[in-house]
């Protein structure tokens, strides 16, 4: 997806490391089958948002790949793609929802400390500090 690597490249490249873009050559592939898939933000034909969900094991969805074109932020579509993949998780039947991030990655931890989500874990990769957070949904 030229959109996520676009950010990627442009706002975080030194967490590039971090962040192998195999899920996005596969897409299809990888964000398919149970408790797998891929949300798109669109406006006018164009992808604007992207939000994975991805069965880590029976109880527990990771979340992935969300980014929102920095030309749309601030219009809750960061908000409707997270809300969106929650209910999808939940449905699914997940317990727990985790998402790793880099520390540098301000907007996208603040969002998910909005909806709940919980600090549970730091790492350092080379010269980025990856962070896991977690939500428990029952």
């Amino acid at each position: 997806m030229k959109l996520v690597t676009a950010i990627l490249a442009k706002e975080f490249p030194a967490d590039q490391v971090a962040y192998a873009a195999d899920d996005l050559r596969k897409l299809e592939k990888t964000y398919q089958g149970p408790g797998c898939t891929f949300f798109v933000a669109e406006e006018q034909h164009e992808i604007v948002g992207t939000c994975g969900v991805k069965a880590e094991n029976k109880q527990t969805a990771i979340l992935r790949r969300l980014f929102v074109n920095p030309r749309y932020r601030g219009r809750g579509i960061g908000a409707g793609l997270l809300e969106e993949a929650l209910a999808f998780c939940r449905t699914a039947g997940f317990r727990e929802v985790v998402i790793r991030t880099s520390n540098r990655m301000e907007q996208a931890i603040r969002l998910c400390g909005h909806v709940g989500f919980k600090e549970d874990g730091s790492w350092t990769l080379g010269q980025v500090t990856l962070v896991r957070f977690r939500l428990r949904l029952t």
